[in-house]
């Protein structure tokens, strides 16, 4: 699994279609064999929003931090394009531009989150991100073959609405925490989790 490239999205839908598209011939073969059709447990969308929130709040230091290196680097851009501008309207000053542009080019200081929890993070978001998607096609299988019987049976039907609710919410909160793991590029030092993180 490559994590310093983003999620595509196609890797997601063919994740679910794959789900629905089993889900669909578990149900269709147990009841031609004469069984019961199975539905998710109630505790499954409860799991994955309990794992959505963890998620978030793994993710929420990481997120200040990122958030705080975007700022810095769109301030410096822009500095740099207006001492740009300045030096062109007053070219004899341009040492004197440069000289007092150097102060505010410093870098914030503040905490740096350690890179290996960054990486586990985003591993951690990349997988809630994938599995989510598997989840949410089966609970989606099941729920067209209920919906598609002669007399639909109650319990699955709800049982997987909400079982595609909380995998949806785990997917929503897997991407974005996999968005918060990205850094400006030159942002920080360089290294070989960093790399991996910088998505």
């Amino acid at each position: 699994m490559n994590l310093a490239s983003r999620t595509r999205p196609g890797l997601l839908v063919g994740l679910g279609v794959i789900g629905g598209v089993l889900a669909w011939c578990v149900e269709t073969w147990l009841v031609t064999s004469g069984r019961a059709v199975v539905a998710p447990p109630l505790t499954m969308p409860l799991t994955l929003v309990v794992l959505a929130g963890l998620l978030l709040w793994l993710a929420w230091p990481i997120r200040a931090y990122t958030r705080r290196l975007w700022r810095e680097r769109r301030d410096a851009e822009s500095r740099r394009r207006a001492s740009g501008l300045e030096r062109d309207r007053s070219p004899h000053s341009g040492v004197r531009q440069e000289h007092g542009a150097s102060g505010p080019e410093r870098e914030i200081k503040g905490k740096r989150v350690d890179p290996q929890y960054a990486f586990r993070v985003l591993a951690f978001a990349r997988a809630a991100s994938l599995a989510s998607s598997l989840l949410a096609g089966v609970a989606l299988g099941v729920l067209v073959f209920a919906l598609t019987r002669t007399v639909p049976p109650e319990e699955p039907i709800w049982h997987a609405v909400l079982s595609l609710v909380g995998a949806v919410v785990l997917l929503v909160v897997g991407l974005v925490a996999e968005s918060w793991c990205r850094i400006p590029p030159g942002g920080e030092e360089p290294s070989a989790s960093q790399d991996a993180v910088a998505a």
